[in-house]
């Protein structure tokens, strides 16, 4: 079993490589939970969409 630290850090390296392979896609993408709620969105979906980066803050639904 690996060290906590050790896990926090393959966490955060996991990820920021999640988030750069959804910012790097030409779709737009919207993540969304079972409840409804945003997860995450990409810069291409709030493009698509004309949205303003205040308008899907993670948690609302």
């Amino acid at each position: 079993m690996l060290p906590v630290p050790q896990l926090v850090q393959d966490l955060r390296r996991v990820a920021s490589l999640e988030r750069a392979v959804t910012e790097a896609t030409a779709d737009g993408i919207l993540v969304v939970n079972t409840t409804g709620a945003v997860e995450s969105s990409n810069q291409r979906f709030m493009q698509q969409w004309q949205l303003q980066p205040d308008a899907l803050r993670v948690g609302i639904d």
